[in-house]
């Protein structure tokens, strides 16, 4: 199921940016996806010790994981993209942050500690919250996005 909600959110930013023509819903993004022109888009690469995962949209760590994990399949279902505000109230009095390793460009890591990391191909994820509005899939380059631990007041 996240294959598709990928796959509507880089649908919705080629319409969006007139890489599509049309009107934009449900309906047209699968039918698009299905049949339409066929683009070049980048996709992200994660390798870790459990193994490799590929993504299209983005590959989130931290506080998204725990919202994730808050979710079932009936919750998205029955509330669609506030099935993540549910998510996030109920992960919220877990939140702690997450220390990483972080490698730029094949640069030596740097240790980090974060609230949340996403490295974004589309400017959307978590049911069309805008993450990295910057975020092209057709430019080569990723976004990435750090939330560091901080005062509640400069998280909100």
């Amino acid at each position: 199921m996240q294959g598709i909600a990928e796959g509507r959110q880089i649908v919705f930013y080629l319409w969006w940016h007139g890489r599509i023509d049309g009107p934009f819903h449900d309906p047209v993004a699968f039918e698009l996806a299905q049949k339409g022109a066929r683009r070049q888009i980048d996709l992200l690469r994660v390798e870790t010790p459990e193994g490799t995962t590929v993504a299209v949209n983005a590959v989130t760590a931290g506080f998204s994981g725990a919202v994730s994990e808050q979710m079932s399949p009936e919750l998205k279902r029955a509330l669609g993209p506030l099935a993540y505000l549910v998510g996030a109230a109920r992960a919220l009095p877990d939140l702690s942050g997450y220390s990483v390793r972080l490698a730029w460009d094949g640069g030596p890591e740097e240790p980090a500690d974060v609230l949340n990391l996403a490295v974004a191909n589309g400017r959307t994820a978590a049911g069309g919250r805008r993450i990295a509005p910057e975020a092209n899939p057709e430019d080569g380059l990723l976004e990435v996005v750090i939330i560091r631990p901080g005062p509640a007041a400069e998280l909100a």
